[in-house]
């Protein structure tokens, strides 16, 4: 996607909601209408493993 490989279409959908979904994510909106983020983890979690 970051090298012109990939054409987007009008969503997107980002797997994993770390710091590189997150960011993979934002750069994603600017070609795409929608985009969603899943992750497996809940937010609790997420943010205790951030801590650590």
């Amino acid at each position: 996607m970051l090298v012109g490989k990939y054409q987007l279409g009008n969503s997107a959908l980002v797997i994993g909601g770390g710091m590189v979904g997150c960011e993979t994510a934002e750069f994603a909106l600017d070609y795409c209408e929608k985009v969603a983020i899943i992750e497996q983890l809940n937010l609790r979690a997420m943010i205790i493993l951030s801590l650590q």
